[in-house]
C-alpha cells in the first residue's frame, strides 16, 4: 500500500479565477446527488446523509461491544469512499433541521427524523454559546452518468437503512437544498439566517447557486485561510495516530465549545491490495532480521535475540495478516481533518491550540496544512471531494471507533 493508491478527486477548474471555482461541486440535481467530478466516461457523485446519534458513550460494556460489531459490518459491507463528518455549527442553523424534519413523509423515515428533532431540541437548550452538532455520512461513486449513480445509491440505501435500525440509528437522506445550507452555514458563518436558495428559480433561470453559499473573498496563507468580514479559518489534520484511538478522543473533541467540522475521510483498501502490501512488508522485516543475526554470527556473537523494534514490527505484521485472513477484517486509507473557522488570528490560535492539546493527550499529533489549506477545507466540507492525501491505514475495529 503506498500513497499513490488513494484516489483524489480530479479538480473542476485546475486554476480558479474566482470564489465560485473554489467549490468542489460540478453539478447539482434536486434529490442531493452531486456531480464532482467528470472524467471521460466515468463520473464521481456523492450523497450525504444526517445520521442519528446513538449515544454509544452512554452504553454499558457489553453494549458497546455489540454495537462496534454491527458497527464494523457497516464498515465491511462499504466498498466505495465514504466520510464520517461532525459538525459543531450555530444554533441559527436549527431551519436546516426543521426542514429536513417537514420533509421526512417516508414512513420508515418519519419515526427517526422525530427522534432526531427531540434530540436538536435538548441540543438547543444545553447548547454552549449556541452551538449544536450535526452527524453527516457520505458516500461517493464513480458511474457512467446520473441515472447510474442514482440506482447506485438506491440500491445501496436500502441495504444501509437495515444495518442502521439494528444500531438503533437511521439514515436521512439530504436534497439539494438541505445540502447547499450545509455548506452555506460554514462559507457565511454568523450569516445562516440569509440562506436563500430557490430550486425552481434555479432551474428556470439558470441562477447560479453557487453564489448563495459562496463567500466573496477567500485568500489562502500558509497555515489559513483568511473571508470576508476579516474572518480567518484553518484546517488541520492528525500527522501521527496513537496505536490505538480511543472513544473519549472522539467525545472530547466533539464537545469543543466553538464551530468545528470534524472529518474522518475513508477509502477502502481490497483484501488482495492490503494482504499482498503487508506480506511485503513483512518479508522485509524478515529479511532484515536475518541479515541482523548474520552480522552477530559474523562478528562471534552467538544470540538468538533480535532488537526490539523489528520484534515489534513483525508482531504487529503478523497481526495484521492474521486479521485480514482469518478473521476477515479489512483494510481502509483514512485521514482525520478538522475545520475551524473564528473571529479574528488570535482567536483562531486558541482553537488550534486546544485541538491539538486534545490529540496530545490521547498520543496523537495534530498540526496545521502547509500550503494546502484550500485543499484541505474542500477535502473537511460535507462532499466526497478529496484533494489531500494525508491518510494512512487502518483495520476495521481500529476505525471502527
Amino acid at each position: 500500500m503506498s500513497k499513490k493508491d488513494i484516489k483524489l478527486t480530479e479538480k473542476i477548474v485546475k486554476v480558479p479565477l474566482s470564489v465560485q471555482d473554489t467549490i468542489p461541486i460540478n453539478r447539482i440535481a434536486e434529490d442531493g446527488i452531486f456531480e464532482l467530478e467528470a472524467k471521460k466516461g466515468v463520473h464521481q457523485f456523492d450523497k450525504v446523509y444526517l445520521f442519528q446519534d446513538i449515544n454509544f458513550h452512554t452504553q454499558d460494556d457489553d453494549e458497546k461491544e455489540e454495537t462496534d460489531k454491527k458497527y464494523q459490518s457497516i464498515l465491511n459491507a462499504l466498498e466505495v469512499s465514504f466520510k464520517i463528518i461532525i459538525s459543531n455549527h450555530y444554533a441559527y442553523n436549527k431551519d436546516f433541521t426543521k426542514d429536513i424534519i417537514i420533509r421526512a413523509t417516508d414512513e420508515a423515515v418519519i419515526p427517526i427524523a422525530k427522534e432526531y428533532q427531540k434530540i436538536m431540541t435538548q441540543r438547543l437548550m444545553d447548547g454552549k454559546d449556541g452551538i449544536v452538532q450535526s452527524k453527516y455520512f457520505v458516500i461517493t461513486c464513480e458511474r457512467e452518468d446520473y441515472e447510474d449513480a442514482k440506482m447506485y445509491f438506491k440500491n445501496l440505501e436500502e441495504s444501509l437503512a437495515m444495518m442502521f435500525v439494528k444500531l438503533k440509528s437511521g439514515l436521512i437522506p439530504l436534497n439539494a437544498t438541505e445540502r447547499l445550507r450545509a455548506l452555506h452555514s460554514f462559507y457565511r458563518m454568523g450569516n445562516e439566517k440569509e440562506f436563500d436558495f430557490s430550486w425552481d428559480e434555479y432551474f428556470e433561470i439558470g441562477r447560479d447557486w453557487r453564489n448563495d453559499i459562496i463567500n466573496t473573498c477567500i485568500v489562502e496563507h500558509k497555515k489559513y485561510l483568511e473571508f470576508e468580514d476579516d474572518k480567518v479559518g484553518c484546517v488541520l489534520f492528525v500527522r501521527k495516530f496513537a496505536k490505538t484511538i480511543t472513544e473519549e478522543f472522539i467525545k472530547e473533541i466533539s464537545k469543543v465549545p466553538f464551530p468545528l467540522i470534524y472529518t474522518i475521510d475513508c477509502q477502502p483498501i481490497t483484501f488482495e491490495q492490503a494482504y499482498n502490501s503487508t506480506m511485503k512488508k513483512y518479508m522485509g522485516v524478515e529479511r532484515s532480521i536475518n541479515k541482523e543475526q548474520e552480522m552477530k554470527n559474523d562478528k562471534g556473537m552467538i544470540s538468538t535475540s533480535i532488537s526490539y523494534e523489528k520484534r515489534v514490527k513483525r508482531d504487529n505484521l503478523e497481526e495484521t495478516l492474521d486479521a485480514l485472513r482469518e478473521f476477515d477484517e479489512n483494510m481502509f486509507y483514512v485521514g482525520m481533518t478538522f475545520l475551524i473557522k473564528a473571529d479574528n488570528l488570535k482567536e483562531l490560535e486558541q482553537m488550534k491550540l486546544k485541538i491539538a492539546k486534545i490529540g496530545s493527550a490521547k498520543n496523537m499529533i495534530i498540526e496545521e496544512h502547509i500550503y494546502r489549506q484550500l485543499d484541505a477545507m474542500n477535502t473537511t466540507l460535507p462532499t466526497g471531494a478529496r484533494f489531500i492525501n494525508t491518510m494512512r491505514s487502518l483495520k476495521t475495529p481500529e476505525l471502527s471507533i
